[in-house]
């Protein structure tokens, strides 16, 4: 039966204690109260009295039963009296149970954790509310104070044997019912996708309508939600969830979907509910205690089956028998040996003549105190699920052994291959890179129809000095989202990646990528953000004169980054010169300047303003400089020159200082002629 631990299991055994105990734990640990209801019924097939109540231990510890009053706690219906009483000193196991049941026809007994601790013979009429008390006094001692637990149905008028507005009320029906915990997180639901939140654990928000599930071995519309399940009854010798034992492929060197981890048999045999086959999944459970596991159970928590939907698969479990398989284990391809693979066998009562479903405990025969699970030792185990309806899968079961479990174990899957979990086809950036721009979008892209797209699905990461990008916005349906991007500050780069939690799922209630996150994460692209201005100098060029006395002025004028719209008119003329006409060639980062129009001597001075703007549209500042002056000392310039610019016309020469003097001096000399022919004949 056991096999001694190889090193990959040991190792993955201890991650799985340091990983999933602490959750399951800390599962544990929510709740307020140590105990709680966790399944019972009010009728079953032997008529009104076929009831039992299900106390449950929700803590990792034990609890040594001590009242405030009387000789223990009491189980009491609405009509206040109480049906049993959990005596003083009594020890509920960590994460154990204590049965109570009406022995006037009580039909589970059989059932190897089912026979009850307790019994008591007066009815508890259908949909009345039960409580649970921290005494067995009755009376005035069983007020809210005193109270632990309380289920009852929305016809229950009385609110202490109740919380929130209780569970749905039902038809009564003389079948195999019992309303049970949640323990998946789902609510019993057959189309939610993804890994079960509450590990295991029955939830108990103290809202009997979101907390409980209603199950019974028809799949019977009674009012209370409809699907296939069984009650599972459990007394103070059942086996517990725990953090002992641990799971593992089956088979490590092949897929985990793959032969002989999973296989799929297509031989219809609907006498035993495989109307389409089988789905028959292997696996490795080891107990990493210190003690012998003396029995081990499987109960289910989740699954997709009657009434499935189309697209989802509609599964029964069944009992299955030891088969020997070909394995080709660690190191891959150097041996094959054949092992057994023990069966599961489905507990009963009650009968399941639809197969299992929620809430059926499975049973590992071979694992009996004459035969127990050795410290150390593994087992290889087989899940035999009968296939009515091809689609999505899941199967989820909490591992339940004594002295202690484990944790759970899920599988998900497809039974017919035309199933595949959705994918991320692509994440584009929507528009063009570079760019400088305050908003940007990209377009996401599934390979299927998918919902549950939204911003916390998606990170931002930056690079460069981007800080503060952000998702603002998803928009879309279908195949094709949109996700609107603000791009904050700085200059770097922006991406879009998609993170997955298994909160997109398609028509089918698949994960993307398939069961557990991460692994439909997708890298997308990305865009160069430039925000930064560019900057300019104003220089004399390299082979300008200083001083120089004939035109043009050559200046460059050096962009930090290639530019377009640079022309005359962003260039800024000064000086004592009187420079006119400045004539630009050159780029798109280094410009030439010819300067000219010159109309005296003096300073010829250039600066350039605001304006052009580099490929992404960011305007550059102002120009700086250290030599953007240059002296002329020429009479005047026009036309063109060194410079080979355009001055833009001629400029008159203006006189020198000394040649203004010469034209005086003949002026004055002309003059005194002038008079002096005149004085000469007015004489004659």
């Amino acid at each position: 039966m056991s096999r001694s631990l190889p090193a990959r299991a040991r190792t993955l055994s201890r991650i799985a204690v340091l990983v999933l105990a602490p959750l399951v734990l800390a599962a544990w640990s929510q709740s307020s109260w140590a105990l709680q209801i966790s399944e019972f019924r009010l009728r079953g097939p032997a008529g009104a009295n076929d009831e039992f109540i299900r106390i449950h231990n929700e803590t990792s510890t034990a609890l040594t039963v001590a009242a405030s009053s009387g000789t223990g706690y009491g189980i009491a219906a609405s009509d206040g009296v109480t049906r049993c009483t959990i005596p003083n000193g009594t020890v509920i196991p960590a994460g154990g149970s204590y049965l109570c049941a009406n022995s006037g026809a009580y039909s589970l007994a059989g059932n190897s954790s089912g026979v009850a601790d307790a019994t008591y013979t007066t009815d508890i009429p259908d949909n009345a509310g039960i409580a649970l008390f921290n005494n067995n006094s009755g009376g005035g001692d069983y007020i809210l104070a005193n109270r632990i637990d309380a289920v009852g149905s929305t016809s229950e008028a009385n609110t202490l044997y109740k919380e929130g507005s209780g569970y749905p009320a039902l038809t009564p029906f003389s079948i195999d019912y019992a309303w049970t915990r949640d323990r998946c997180g789902k609510g019993g639901s057959i189309t939610t996708a993804g890994t079960c939140t509450a590990l295991g654990v029955p939830i108990d928000t103290d809202n009997n309508a979101a907390d409980f599930v209603f199950v019974d071995t028809n799949g019977t519309s009674a009012g209370g939600g409809q699907r296939l399940g069984a009650p599972g009854p459990s007394n103070l010798a059942g086996p517990v969830m725990g953090s002992a034992v641990t799971h593992d492929v089956f088979d490590s060197c092949s897929a985990v979907t793959a032969p002989p981890n999973t296989i799929r048999d297509l031989t219809s045999d609907p006498a035993n509910n495989s109307t389409f086959g089988t789905l028959d999944i292997r696996r490795t459970f080891t107990n990493t205690s210190g003690q012998p596991i003396t029995r081990l159970r499987l109960r289910v928590i989740d699954l997709t089956t009657f009434p499935a939907p189309s697209g989802f698969a509609d599964l029964r479990p069944r009992t299955s028998s030891d088969v020997s398989v070909l394995v080709d284990r660690t190191p891959c391809g150097s041996d094959t040996n054949n092992v057994t693979v023990f069966g599961t066998t489905l507990e009963q009562p009650p009968a399941q003549p639809n197969g299992g479903g929620f809430n059926t405990t499975m049973t590992v025969p071979s694992v009996t105190p004459g035969t127990p699970l050795a410290p150390g030792a593994s087992i290889d185990l087989r899940f035999l699920l009968g296939i009515q309806q091809d689609g999505a899968a899941r199967f989820s079961v909490a591992i339940e052994a004594l002295p202690e479990g484990g944790a759970i174990f899920e599988y998900a899957g497809c039974t017919n291959g035309t199933c595949a979990p959705p994918q991320v086809s692509s994440i584009v950036a929507a528009e063009t890179s570079p760019t400088n721009a305050g908003v940007v979008t990209f377009t996401v892209t599934f390979d299927q129809a998918v919902t549950g797209v939204d911003a916390a699905d998606f990170v931002v990461p930056m690079t460069g000095g981007v800080s503060g990008a952000a998702v603002t916005s998803v928009t879309g349906s279908g195949t094709t989202y949109t996700v609107t991007v603000n791009t904050g500050t700085g200059s770097g780069t922006v991406g879009l990646n998609l993170v997955d939690d298994d909160s997109i799922v398609n028509g089918t209630s698949a994960s993307l990528g398939g069961v557990g996150p991460g692994n439909g994460n997708f890298t997308g692209q990305t865009y160069a953000l430039d925000k930064t201005a560019p900057t300019v100098t104003v220089e004399q060029a390299g082979a300008q004169a200083d001083p120089v006395a004939v035109g043009p002025v050559n200046f460059t004028v050096t962009f930090s980054e290639d530019v377009t719209g640079f022309t005359a008119a962003n260039v800024v003329l000064s000086g004592t010169a009187g420079a006119t006409t400045a004539v630009v060639t050159g780029g798109p980062s280094v410009y030439n300047v010819a300067v000219s129009g010159m109309t005296g001597p003096g300073s010829v001075i250039m600066t350039v303003t605001s304006g052009p703007t580099d490929a992404v549209g960011n305007p550059s500042a102002a120009s700086t400089s250290v030599d953007n002056i240059v002296t002329f000392n020429g009479s005047g310039s026009g036309g063109n020159g060194d410079g080979g610019g355009d001055t833009g016309g001629p400029v008159a020469a203006i006189p020198t200082l000394s040649e203004w003097g010469l034209l005086m001096l003949t002026s004055l000399i002309g003059l005194a002629a002038w008079r002096t022919r005149r004085r000469m004949t007015s004489e004659m």
